[in-house]
């Protein structure tokens, strides 16, 4: 390991962390004694693309030699590639629902920020504390971390979590699934409705009922305090767990029942890793905020970020959230050009 680099940046556990690359091209790595490999990992949903996708090196390098800083952020690409993502979420509006007609998007450059950002929206609607799922990962920041894993990472050491976020069980499903992660037709993304795919009750396992069962006892023990679900609909960075639809339509519907802000956490398995768009689609329930990121920025740049599409999380003031853009000037516009070509391919 370098000697200037901080133990904690790290990653002892992954056994290719002794390896140096210094080359990638579509689904392949070569280290630095010029051997091949086959890369199954992406940068964990970065690359879905593959590495250096040659139409996204292209817009890049147009980009920079445009245009890299303007003051203010405002530009042409960024409202395009607003308009695009926000276009993504009002054009799979499943039938017979009303159409979400002015999505709302704000651009960060970091899924923990994005995180962090969708925490401060909904908790700017209702003052409240946080309650998730007991394997999520939302990020490492000092904010995010505490939503997370946190025995399991180490975030805080002996001092644990905190008081106020509250943690119930993710079905494990070690032996198989008991009910399908999809609706049928969920790749075609606008198929299903969610109100009827609540009111077909598919049968679950017995651990999905007792994380049901798990989770209406904490939303009563807590409904005079807590505001905000946060959930992935799939794991992937505890090992891969997948829920299904069924038991995340009980969870949702439950947690509305009690007024809870729902976050949907998609940074690493939104935008088809799973098939649809947006894997909460594909399970026919829809949150307050969906946060994505990762494949957005085609595995060059950085660029998660949170959508909102219930006006009740667009109603602030702009001390309460003004800075999700500051931090990304530098890089904004080769940013905004690298996930305008993604969407395209």
């Amino acid at each position: 390991m370098n000697p200037r680099r901080p133990r904690g940046s790290h990653r002892s556990y992954d056994p290719l962390s002794h390896l140096v690359f210094l080359r990638s091209q579509g689904e392949y790595v070569w280290d630095e004694q010029g051997r091949k490999y086959l890369d199954l990992i992406c940068g964990y949903s970065a690359c879905n693309l593959g590495h250096a996708h040659p139409r996204l090196t292209a817009a890049v390098c147009e980009q920079i030699s445009e245009l890299t800083w303007a003051h203010g952020g405002q530009s042409q690409l960024r409202s395009r590639l607003e308009e695009t993502l926000g276009s993504l979420w009002d054009q799979n509006t499943p039938p017979g629902r009303k159409p979400h007609r002015y999505s709302k998007v704000w651009l960060t450059v970091s899924g923990a920020r994005a995180i962090e950002i969708a925490w401060k929206l909904a908790y700017a609607k209702r003052p409240g504390s946080t309650i998730g799922f007991d394997l999520a990962y939302h990020g490492r920041s000092l904010a995010s971390a505490l939503l997370s894993d946190t025995e399991r990472s180490e975030a805080f050491g002996p001092h644990g979590s905190i008081e106020n976020h509250a943690t119930i069980p993710f079905p494990r499903h070690l032996h198989g699934l008991c009910a399908p992660i999809l609706m049928p037709d969920a790749c075609n993304d606008a198929s299903s409705n969610p109100q009827e795919a609540h009111a077909e009750k598919s049968p679950l396992c017995a651990e999905c009922q007792r994380a049901l069962e798990q989770a209406s006892q904490t939303f009563e023990k807590l409904k005079s305090r807590a505001s905000i679900l946060f959930v992935e609909p799939a794991i992937g960075a505890r090992g891969y767990y997948f829920a299904p639809a069924a038991f995340m339509q009980r969870l949702v519907a439950l947690a509305r029942s009690y007024d809870l802000a729902i976050v949907s956490d998609e940074i690493q398995m939104g935008l088809r890793r799973t098939g649809p768009m947006f894997l909460c689609k594909g399970q026919a329930w829809e949150p307050d905020l969906l946060v994505l990121g990762k494949s957005l920025g085609g595995g060059i740049l950085p660029i998660p970020w949170p959508a909102d599409w219930r006006s009740k999380h667009s109603k602030f003031s702009k001390r309460q959230i003004s800075d999700p853009i500051l931090n990304a000037r530098g890089i904004f516009f080769v940013v905004c050009l690298a996930p305008i070509c993604p969407n395209r391919l």
